[in-house]
Formats: C-alpha cells, structure tokens, sequence
C-alpha cells in the first residue's frame, strides 16, 4: 500500500489498487458499525489504522486525481473512530460489570481484551480523537485501571495514561506523578508533559513549572515531578534575539513584576543541587541544568542573580 500510493499514483494500476483496497476498508468498516459479528479484530485495527494513515498523507493528490475524495476519506475516518469508541466502551463497561458481579474472566479471554484496548487506543492516537466523546469512557476506564490486574502489557497503566492525554480533563501537575524507576513509568510522565505543554504558550508552560516545583519545592524532592520539570524546560523554545531585542525584553521583564520565568528556575535548581542526598536526584538536577546552560542562554543571559553556591 505505501508503495503504491507514493509513486505514480496517477498511472491507471496504481489507481485501481488504491481504489480497490479503499473501498474493502470502506465496506468493513461499515459492516462493523452495523453488526457486532463484523467488528474488526485486533489486526485488521492496526491494519486499518496503518492505511487511514497513509491515505490521510496523500489526501490532496487523491481527491484531485479522483481516486478517493476527501469528503469520503474524512467520512469514513470518522466513522471508523466512531466505532472503535463505541468498541472501547462497551469492553470497558462489560468489564466493569463482570468485576461487580464478581465473575471472572479467563486469563485467554482478558489477554484478548487487552490487546484490543491497545490497539483501538494506539488507533485512536494515530488518527486523531475528540476529547469530548472520550468523556463518555472516564468511570468505566477508572474502574477499569483499578481492577484490571497488572500484566506485561501493564494495561490499566497505558489505558490511564491515554485518558490523561486524549481526555477531556486538563493535565495538571498532579496528573504527572508516576513510577520513575520503570520504563512505562517514565514514559508516561514524557507523554503527559509533552501533551500538557502541546499548544501552550511560554508563559502557561512556566506557570506549570512553576507548579511542578510547588511551594516549598517539595517537587524538587520527588523524582516524577523532576523529570516531568526538565521535560516542560525542554519544551520552552530558546529565541536567540539581538542585543537590541534582548535589552527590550529585560525592560518588558522588568515591568511585569514577579513572573515565574526560566532565570528562577534555574536559580532554583542551583540552590538545591548541594542540598540533596539521592544520586537520581542529583544526576537529573545537574542533567537539566546543564542542558539549560546549552540550550537556554537568551533565557538566562537576562539573569543577574545567578547563586554563587553553585557546586
């Protein structure tokens, strides 16, 4: 399917397959949104979302070209996302029921169901999902993640952090706490940051470093919190800007009182790096700093209260 799409797709074979294969996906997916024996299983999801994708790529020279319009494509999008959520909450909300009747399930059967929350989440991320309508799962995914025991697909962890991101609720500094002493766990806290910062000006992504930290930098204290600090210090674009444009912006910093900026967070960092006991501590303190001092200098440059305790 990539083959063909991104080569000669205007050559009549090339047409024809693209055409073809469209219109079989077209016609399942349809089917599965009808009748629940023609849902699709979990391989023709990854299949699917794997052709969407690369069809979505293509859009415009496919619609010119008349082998798949954009209003069909988008249609038909849509309506596969619309049936993997309404597929989503009915395993969701099956599962719930069977926990509180206290029926159990078999360890083939819930294997299964696992891997079809994988792949209708890892479906829903690629593709795009709103918001709103993953509103509609929140207490069956709760309940879900709470009693769903842990396996080494770590389900209930990856399904927690899909809501977190894709769901309707903003990502506070409280959604970021995670285990960072496992690979999913610090995984989680790169993915919900990235998505907390996702679209957000300077000033919001400090004000939730600002948080992160907490009063009485009790943050600076916790690992999770560290790493979800140094990941939103990445996020915020270091601008080089003329000694001209730099003297304006000291005198726009000047005015606008006692803004958290990344001057003070670097101060920040500095004043605890003697003060802690734990290596990983120290290890992703001295880390950040250093990749501040490489990647932040017009942030910093502005500073006249960098601390002389500076190990």
């Amino acid at each position: 399917m990539h083959r063909f799409i991104h080569t000669n797709i205007d050559q009549p074979p090339q047409k024809a397959y693209i055409s073809d294969a469209f219109a079989q996906i077209r016609e399942k997916v349809k089917k599965a949104r009808k009748k629940k024996e023609h849902r699709l299983n979990y391989g023709l999801i990854a299949i699917f979302v794997a052709a969407f994708s690369v069809f979505h790529t293509r859009a415009a020279p496919l619609n010119d070209l008349g082998v798949i319009s954009k209003k069909d494509l988008d249609n038909t999008s849509a309506a596969f996302k619309d049936g993997l959520l309404a597929q989503l909450k009915e395993i969701l909300h099956k599962s719930r029921k069977e926990k509180s009747s206290k029926s159990k399930t078999s360890q083939t059967s819930q294997t299964t169901i696992n891997l079809f929350i994988l792949s209708i989440m890892d479906a829903l991320a690629a593709l795009g999902v709103d918001s709103s309508k993953l509103s509609e799962l929140e207490d069956d995914a709760k309940a879900f993640c709470t009693s769903v025991q842990d396996t080494e697909l770590h389900i209930g962890k990856r399904l927690e952090t899909f809501m977190a991101i894709y769901g309707p609720n903003v990502i506070s500094e409280d959604l970021l706490a995670d285990d960072i002493t496992t690979v999913l766990g610090r995984q989680s806290i790169r993915e919900k940051t990235l998505a907390s910062t996702t679209g957000k000006e300077k000033q919001e992504k400090l004000k939730l470093l600002d948080s992160i930290f907490r009063r009485g930098l009790v943050g600076l204290t916790q690992l999770d919190k560290l790493q979800a600090a140094r990941q939103v210090i990445v996020s915020i674009e270091d601008t080089r800007k003329s000694k001209e444009e730099e003297d304006n912006k000291e005198d726009d910093e000047t005015n606008t009182g006692d803004e958290f900026n990344l001057s003070e967070a670097y101060s920040i960092l500095c004043g605890n790096l003697w003060k802690v006991s734990g290596i990983r501590q120290f290890c992703i303190i001295s880390e950040t700093l250093e990749l501040m001092l490489q990647t932040k200098v017009s942030h910093l440059h502005s500073s006249s209260n960098m601390p002389n305790n500076q190990p």
